[in-house]
């Protein structure tokens, strides 16, 4: 195998290093502050079934997503942290 020399390695290095403390922000967020598991989330699904959801997947959100909002907002969050 190849060793890649110079920068490239730690610029990935820090682009990964970047990612992870943006997930671990957003899915702390998710998790611990109420605004978006209770409301937000629900608010962001109905804006997005009426206005940018694709036909086929309208009746999922509408039908499975939406009426159970704030367990897959905790999910959403869970989902987050644990790709860090």
């Amino acid at each position: 195998m190849r060793k890649i020399s110079g920068a490239v390695p730690e610029t990935i290095a820090l682009i990964r290093i970047a990612t992870s403390i943006f997930f671990l922000l957003f899915g702390q967020y998710k998790i611990f502050g109420p605004e978006f598991t209770h409301g937000g989330f629900q608010q962001y699904l109905q804006g997005f079934i009426q206005n940018g959801a694709v036909n086929f997947y309208k009746p999922v959100l509408a039908n499975l997503v939406l009426p159970h909002a704030v367990f897959f907002g905790y999910l959403v969050g869970v989902g987050e942290l644990l790709a860090t």
